[in-house]
């Protein structure tokens, strides 16, 4: 009886190591698979001039580990990106070249920074209430007072992008949340906003804003029947951009896997979908001037990591 249960114990102490082996192996074809269908949603509506393949990358470049979080990218000169992540208040300036930080500003205290901004030898930051930090680049000091500029937007519009439109000399910054600063009960609505860099103070009309119908309409439009999946309505942002060859609007939202393309004036031009098994969590966006764009993904419990994109000639 003590041999039988002895090797009754054995035989499950096996049964465990074996589930224990295999286990991640069927996570992870479940998960692929998973990908593979949203994957297959893919569709593209492209009518301007700059074009772009999202599904081949370029180059990917793997980040280092204090980066696990980015959330948004600027590029600022010479092969040298900015980025922040969105638990700690400091700016890393990436090398695309030795693919390693070049220099780290200290320039606040913990909190959720969600967009920055480079404007000739200045860095914007944005915090999701919509709160504005500002400090010079600065490759020789370790830590810089920001000033810090509060906006009417709050926590309920939740700011995750910011970019710049050097047309007007305005920061654009987009809601992931309620378009409206007060009184839009439109929880599907995303608005876009314009602050003065003149002036140093945000419109409080926004430029325009993109409402599910808009969307549902312009795939109705752009696409055959039936072939887009309603889930391609979900749109949250995460990122904005203005791109260098054509002055339009890139607005990139992880929630819903979309970047959209957009005018000046508010009207949807394109729509790309984004393979969640290339950017499992696209948070960053912004452009060369060649029209190169970028593109980074939080890692998932592993680096995030930056993906390439060259114009289609």
């Amino acid at each position: 009886m003590i041999i039988e249960r002895k090797y009754q114990l054995i035989s499950i102490v096996i049964s465990m190591i074996i589930l224990t082996i295999l286990l991640p192996y069927g996570c992870t074809k479940s998960g692929g698979s998973r990908r593979s269908a949203a994957d297959s949603l893919y569709q593209v509506v492209q009518n301007g001039k700059a074009k772009y393949d999202i599904k081949s990358p370029e180059k990917k470049y793997l980040l280092p580990y204090i980066l696990e979080e980015i959330s948004a990218l600027s590029y600022y000169k010479d092969d040298i990106l900015a980025c922040v992540q969105d638990e700690n208040g400091k700016v890393f300036f990436y090398n695309l070249v030795t693919e390693e930080i070049d220099h780290t500003t200290l320039f606040e205290y913990s909190g959720d920074y969600e967009g920055i901004e480079i404007v000739k030898d200045t860095v914007y930051i944005v915090k999701s209430n919509g709160d504005l930090f500002q400090l010079p680049v600065d490759f020789e000091t370790e830590k810089r007072q920001a000033t810090k500029f509060e906006t009417p937007l709050k926590s309920k519009n939740d700011i995750e992008g910011l970019g710049y439109d050097s047309t007007t000399n305005d920061l654009l910054l987009v809601t992931k949340g309620t378009a409206g600063i007060s009184g839009d009960k439109n929880k599907d609505s995303r608005g876009v906003y314009r602050f003065n860099l003149k002036e140093m103070k945000l419109d409080k009309i926004p430029v325009f804003i993109i409402t599910e119908k808009e969307r549902r309409n312009f795939y109705k439009k752009n696409l055959p029947e039936n072939s887009y999946d309603d889930k391609r309505l979900l749109f949250k942002p995460s990122a904005i951009a203005v791109s260098p060859i054509d002055g339009n609007y890139y607005i990139l939202a992880s929630v819903g896997n979309i970047m959209l393309v957009v005018s000046p004036q508010g009207e949807i031009l394109e729509s790309y979908t984004i393979p969640p098994s290339l950017l499992t969590q696209p948070e960053g966006l912004c452009f060369a001037p060649d029209g190169t764009m970028y593109i980074s993904s939080e890692g998932e419990g592993d680096r995030g990591y930056i993906l390439k994109y060259s114009l289609i000639k």
